[in-house]
């Protein structure tokens, strides 16, 4: 009977063998140490961003009270939030193949963006709304920075058995969270006030739920895609997906828990 299957060598290459036919796959152990080390980075850069966006409002702007205008904060709001967004990119879709020095760079750049980004856009709001929103919203960087290493920690445990399991769970999951979803954002449409506000708050946990189960997955996935995808330059191309999905899912959650955040801090939030 011919050989088939995959085995890693004392070197931690890794080999799928089929038949009288060896071939080692793309991904050796530096590649996958660029991804691990790249993907918790980038959970401790959203606390990162958090830092940035309070020391910009208490070092910066509070001193500078009403000398600094709406338009500059907006120019530093769009400046750092599109070069925030164009850096992350570059990250997501070379991160399978670059240099550890060069996703660090990366990520260092487009975390220190995106805080001057958002600590900037969401200085401008305080200034509209007279509220404490920074302080929330920006709490809410370090809160997905925090879900984003729990989340890094639990996949790294996980088996392969126990990643069959896991992906059938999100499959499950997010069919019925979509559906969910889009039950309660129609009967929202038909409700004002305390019920639309309760309803908004229902959505914004489930969405924060399904990016959890959606990220869990796609990390998994990226740190063990040489045991699936084994086809000259597949594995290129699903780092381009799975670092894309990662970044979706992850503004995904920031969407959900900002929104989430400003309904439970603000009652009077209705339609």
């Amino acid at each position: 009977m011919m050989n088939k299957g995959y085995f890693a060598s004392s070197n931690n290459n890794a080999y799928h063998v089929e038949g009288y036919k060896t071939t080692k796959l793309k991904y050796n152990k530096k590649q996958m140490s660029v991804l691990n080390i790249g993907m918790l980075t980038a959970g401790l850069g959203f606390l990162y961003v958090a830092a940035i966006g309070f020391i910009l409002e208490y070092a910066v702007f509070l001193p500078l009270g009403n000398e600094i205008s709406q338009v500059m904060l907006l120019s530093f709001a769009s400046v750092g939030i599109i070069v925030g967004s164009i850096m992350s990119m570059i990250w997501a879709f070379r991160v399978h193949k670059a240099s550890l020095a060069f996703g660090l760079i990366t990520i260092l750049i487009y975390t220190t963006a995106y805080g001057i980004g958002f600590g900037s856009l969401f200085a401008y709001l305080q200034q509209q709304f007279e509220n404490q929103g920074l302080l929330l919203i920006m709490s809410v960087f370090g809160i997905v920075g925090l879900i984003f290493i729990g989340t890094f920690a639990v996949v790294k445990l996980m088996s392969l058995k126990a990643f069959v399991t896991f992906s059938k769970i999100v499959m499950v999951a997010s069919i019925f969270g979509f559906i969910a979803m889009m039950g309660l954002i129609i009967a929202s449409i038909f409700l004002v006030g305390e019920a639309y506000r309760t309803i908004a708050i229902v959505v914004s946990v489930i969405g924060i739920l399904m990016a959890v189960l959606f990220l869990a997955y796609d990390l998994w996935l990226a740190q063990n895609m040489d045991k699936f995808y084994v086809e000259e330059g597949m594995n290129a191309k699903m780092g381009l997906f799975i670092g894309f999905q990662i970044l979706i899912n992850l503004i995904m959650m920031l969407f959900y828990l900002l929104r989430l955040v400003a309904l439970l801090a603000d009652n009077r939030i209705g339609k």
